[in-house]
């Protein structure tokens, strides 16, 4: 498996489970190959009749939840993976995929907010996350919380002070509650570590639009035009 010679895997693991019929190893094993193969079907197949085998172990039941959040299907892993909050299982994977299936199928507010006390939980146990930080400050800022996502996003800014992604996000929101003087501060931050980031100058030419500073604006823009001549927006705003 670790050579990602899923065939050979695949042939030796069947083998085994000849032998050792009632496997629950085997059969998460299996699945994982078949995860490997792109096959989810057979991997679900040998996952049921893993849980059947042992519906309290969590493997299993993790790994149903991890391929259905890969095939897009949010609502049904959030139904598996919250079968092992009722066995009171406590895997920091466990709920990124969780806060993950919650943001992604975006059933409004209460996904996000679901999401967000996912994403507090993993990040008692791993503090330094970027992605899960990431991902919580994004369920913050979909819920209007502004605040709450500039506190994670100081947290990101502390592990990495020249991300200019970060930087760039941090400006967006402060563009959002109408902080467009300081939001400008963190796009110039932001465009000094990578100027050719055509998404942060595009965000500091409309917050400087805002303030009527139209001389950078063009300024701006003409240097989004000068990275992508076919940028249309680009030549709409100017």
């Amino acid at each position: 498996i670790n050579e990602k010679n899923y065939e050979k895997a695949e042939s030796l693991c069947k083998e085994f489970l000849n032998f050792f019929p009632k496997s629950y190893s085997s059969r998460c094993i299996l699945a994982y190959i078949y995860r490997g193969l792109d096959n989810y079907k057979q991997a679900h197949l040998y996952l049921e009749e893993a849980i059947d085998l042992n519906p309290k172990k969590p493997v299993a039941h993790l790994l149903h939840g991890e391929i259905y959040f890969r095939q897009n299907k949010y609502e049904e892993a959030i139904d598996v993976l919250k079968k092992l909050l009722e066995y009171k299982v406590k895997l920091n994977n466990l709920y990124i995929i969780l806060g993950n299936s919650h943001l992604l199928r975006n059933y409004g507010n209460y996904d996000y907010m679901k999401a967000a006390e996912y994403y507090n939980i993993s990040l008692k146990n791993d503090s330094n996350s970027y992605l899960c930080l990431k991902n919580y400050t994004y369920s913050y800022e979909k819920q209007g919380f502004y605040l709450n996502a500039l506190m994670i996003l100081g947290k990101l800014l502390d592990i990495s002070k020249k991300d200019s992604l970060v930087l760039c996000y941090y400006g967006e929101i402060l563009y959002n509650m109408k902080q467009y003087s300081k939001a400008i501060l963190y796009f110039t931050e932001a465009n000094i570590i990578d100027p050719e980031n055509i998404h942060n100058l595009n965000k500091r030419a409309i917050a400087n639009y805002a303030i009527q500073e139209y001389d950078k604006v063009i300024l701006d823009l003409d240097k989004i035009i000068q990275l992508d001549p076919l940028n249309s927006s680009a030549y709409y705003l100017k």
